[in-house]
């Protein structure tokens, strides 16, 4: 490997992306509420208006992790689909806690993507005493080189990623029976850090936050030295991963093949809004920074100004005064030998009165700008007819703020959709160890009917609810994979809403009669118990679980029993009631044929001879002795009466006709 040539790209490309990273100061001032403008104030205050905006949509977007399903690219790819799918929900997401748990780096990711307009997260291997499997890393801004010219990772023919670690973590690698690490190039640098660390950052490579916490490691010796190290990430089936030290003559510690054998770049970028001209795309701060620094200076002159309206300067003659008197405090006594001598000096008050006209315009064009709003902001105050308090005018911004959201979140299942194609071919790849996960109740049965050799995977407890997954390379190695992310999943759903939801549905349903007959001709069944459970778990009642608890075998058994002891003793039943509801049969009065027709079909039987091929009998009525029919084919009872229900019962029976 010509190192020579690498550390010229390296320096190249990173003098090149100078002006863009020049600009990320100001940004995370904004991002961390502090101050920082060309104008001298005495006050020094923010509202932090952007980066709350920013704060709460990425929790709005990543309210939890995402759902989907994952593909097996062959023909045989039903067992190791779920079997993967099992390993990304149960192994990899709970174990992926590099720098911080898994679900809090997302939110990071689409958090600083945000601030940047781009934000870069790698994926790799990571095996050590608590974890081995795949997992991921945000890498700062500043220590992410992009190749010159590129306008994206995918047409990249390599990144530079620069790192800093202690001479503790190069004394481990030296340790390491694998790897392909340079012996001796690591002895050479750990001998040299020991004695003084020469890792020094320059200004651009300290970010705001750094500088402001003064986290420098400069001068640092023994173990805790610091080293910088640079790894060259080379796309393409010849790809190399390079690792040389910049500070210690670009010498090479490490230069192996892409061990993901996957010919990727393996960096993931997470965009705000992309652009066609630069990889760094179109963050909301840079968006967004003109309207904040409008307010913060408008604040700290409104600030300035209170106080010199309460402490205004005083117009002083030096020969008319006693100098020695005047002093500053509550009933104070000032000699004068001349009169008026002293006397305030008169602001104009013009500008303070304007300040809150305003500030509300500015609110309401950063808040314009970002799709959202507050009740603070009305039509008059921010100059602009979209806001305003009215159902109407709310309900029109909320529909503004979720197709903010809905474009943010698209991007962001994006992003995931290639993280966890990384995450789940690097477990085709590279996974050096069986993994072992508990499995319960459905699981267990989805697991035995759609994979072939389940006998040597699973071990099943003898109640059948408990089971062992053993899962080795041979069951999920050897082909590609594909991730599908759930579109929205990763939207944090409103219980109050949803409970109200699911309590409409079931007043819907519970209207239309002979529901379950109806689906179960396609195989399908409505489920009442679990309908209610969720209702019960998204009503906010603590302890619900208490209220709504599962039956033992023998209870189920003898619940059964009573239900059938029942239909054997209850005299029979016809339909016909409004609304679905039975009568029983003696009090049922006779109906033709022609009004049967409009009631409710039980199964299919065949006519007798000499009767209407479109209806059967029915039980005969115990009071008049005549015979009943029932239609054959469905018709929607009229007694409902509630349209919506009405257009649910069609969809349901008659196919949306």
């Amino acid at each position: 490997m010509d190192i020579k040539k690498i550390s010229e790209e390296y320096r190249t490309d990173k003098e090149n992306i100078q002006t863009i990273v020049d600009t990320f100061d100001e940004k995370e001032s904004m991002l961390i509420s502090k101050v920082e403008d060309s104008m001298s104030f005495k006050s020094k205050v923010t509202d932090s208006r952007l980066s709350t905006i920013i704060w709460e949509r990425a929790g709005r977007v990543m309210g939890q992790l995402p759902s989907g399903i994952v593909r097996a690219l062959s023909i045989k790819d039903k067992g190791k689909s779920m079997l993967m799918d099992i390993i990304l929900q149960r192994y990899i997401q709970p174990n992926a806690s590099a720098q911080f748990t898994h679900l809090t780096k997302l939110r990071m990711w689409d958090l600083y993507s945000m601030v940047y307009g781009v934000m870069p997260m790698m994926y790799d291997y990571r095996i050590d005493d608590e974890y081995v499997g795949p997992d991921s890393w945000l890498i700062p801004i500043r220590n992410w080189i992009p190749q010159r010219g590129k306008l994206s990772i995918q047409d990249s023919d390599y990144n530079h990623v620069e790192t800093y670690v202690s001479v503790r973590w190069l004394e481990g690698k030296l340790k390491a029976k694998v790897g392909d690490w340079d012996k001796p190039a690591l002895k050479h640098i750990i001998k040299l850090a020991k004695e003084g660390s020469r890792a020094q950052k320059e200004s651009r490579d300290e970010s705001y936050v750094e500088s402001e916490r003064n986290q420098d490691f400069e001068g640092s010796k023994g173990k805790a030295s610091q080293v910088k190290i640079v790894t060259r990430y080379e796309a393409g089936e010849d790809g190399r991963w390079v690792m040389f030290c910049p500070d210690y003559d670009d010498k090479i510690i490490r230069d192996i093949p892409n061990p993901h054998k996957n010919g990727k770049i393996p960096i993931v970028l997470k965009y705000c809004f992309p652009l066609v001209d630069s990889i760094y795309g179109l963050g909301d701060f840079e968006r967004g920074k003109t309207l904040q620094y409008a307010m913060d200076s408008l604040i700290n002159l409104y600030l300035d100004g209170v106080k010199m309206s309460v402490f205004p300067p005083t117009i002083m003659n030096p020969n008319g005064i006693v100098a020695s008197s005047v002093k500053y405090s509550p009933g104070a006594r000032w000699l004068e030998n001349m009169p008026n001598s002293i006397r305030p000096y008169n602001t104009n008050p013009q500008g303070l009165s304007t300040f809150q006209s305003t500030y509300q315009f500015l609110i309401g064009s950063i808040l314009n700008q970002n799709g959202t709003t507050d009740t603070a902001v009305t039509a008059d105050s921010s100059s602009d007819p979209g806001f305003g308090r009215t159902p109407q005018a709310l309900q029109m911004q909320q529909a503004r703020e979720n197709t903010r959201d809905n474009w943010d979140r698209f991007m962001m299942e994006q992003a995931v959709e290639e993280l966890y194609d990384g995450f789940v071919n690097l477990v085709a790849q590279k996974q050096p160890q069986p993994i072992e996960l508990d499995l319960f109740g459905e699981e267990i049965e989805q697991i035995m009917e759609m994979h072939d050799d389940v006998e040597n995977i699973l071990k099943v407890s003898e109640s059948g609810q408990y089971a062992k997954l053993n899962i080795t390379e041979k069951e999920v190695g050897k082909t590609k994979y594909k991730y599908y992310i759930d579109a929205n999943s990763t939207s944090r759903k409103d219980d109050a809403a949803q409970s109200e939801a699911l309590t409409n549905l079931l007043v819907a349903v519970s209207k239309i009669p002979g529901l379950n007959q109806e689906l179960a001709k396609n195989g399908q069944k409505y489920n009442v118990g679990e309908h209610m459970k969720r209702i019960f778990a998204t009503s906010g009642v603590e302890g619900y679980d208490k209220i709504l608890t599962e039956m033992s075998e023998q209870e189920m058994m003898q619940e059964q029993m009573n239900q059938t002891e029942g239909n054997l003793n209850q005299p029979p039943q016809q339909p016909g009631g409004p609304g679905g509801e039975t009568q029983m049969a003696a009090m049922a009065e006779p109906q033709s044929p022609e009004g049967m027709q409009m009631g409710m079909e039980q199964p299919t039987m065949a006519a007798p001879e000499g009767v209407n091929p479109n209806t059967i009998p029915a039980q005969p009525n115990v009071e008049t002795g005549q015979m009943g029919y029932i239609p054959q084919s469905l018709r929607i009872n009229p007694d409902i009466q509630d349209p919506d229900i009405q257009a649910i019962a069609n969809d349901l029976f008659n196919g949306g006709m």
